[in-house]
């Protein structure tokens, strides 16, 4: 993250826009990675409850359905 505090004009526009997108990649990855881990340690109780576009979407359904899977084994 960029520190954006008395950054103005263009390199603070710059600095909020690159923590906006950090914000946005980094939610729906932490949400996958703490399902996951729960699926390593034998926890089948969580899921990515998250709403995600595009490609984050598709992974978020990806691991609900393969915590699901798991569940019917």
């Amino acid at each position: 993250r960029m520190d954006a505090a008395g950054l103005s004009g263009f390199t603070g526009w710059i600095a909020g826009t690159m923590n906006g997108l950090l914000d946005t990649v980094a939610t729906p990855i932490e949400e996958t990675s703490r399902v996951m881990q729960a699926v390593a340690v034998g926890d089948l109780g969580s899921q990515v409850t998250g709403s995600y576009q595009g490609e984050f979407a598709r992974l978020a359904e990806a691991v609900n359905a393969s915590v699901l899977a798991l569940r019917e084994t």
